[in-house]
């Protein structure tokens, strides 16, 4: 839906008239959390967002190396909503999802906070 409707060019583009040099990485890292939703496969992820983020990056003078490291981190950050790396963890200690699905959201709301805050002042 992405990649055949133009919504990741429109995303593109919105994001490119507001982002700065500084700024990029910061919505590169938000758009990654939000497509891994819809998109929760890596390598899916990077086959829609890659080819789209990396020569908006360029255009606007950011590394590519960043770019893709602001895609996976996005990746890895809304991973904490969708635990599925839990799952063993939680059979083995008779747990359901619902016992842990409250501190995933508030552990993703946190690291993304915390991110952001890191990406624009250390990254």
């Amino acid at each position: 839906m992405l990649g055949s409707t133009g919504l990741g060019e429109a995303m593109i583009k919105g994001i490119t008239s507001v982002a700065t040099k500084e700024t990029f990485d910061i919505f590169t890292y938000w758009t990654a959390g939000l497509v891994n939703i819809l998109a929760p496969s890596g390598g899916g992820q990077w086959a829609l967002q890659g080819p789209l983020q990396v020569p908006a990056g360029i255009e606007l003078g950011v590394n590519p190396a960043i770019t893709a490291m602001a895609v996976g981190w996005g990746d890895a950050w809304t991973n904490l909503i969708q635990p599925f790396w839990a799952l063993p963890i939680l059979a083995v200690a008779r747990l359901h999802i619902r016992h842990i699905m409250g501190y995933c959201m508030l552990l993703s709301i946190w690291v993304g906070l915390v991110t952001t805050i890191m990406m624009l002042f250390v990254y």
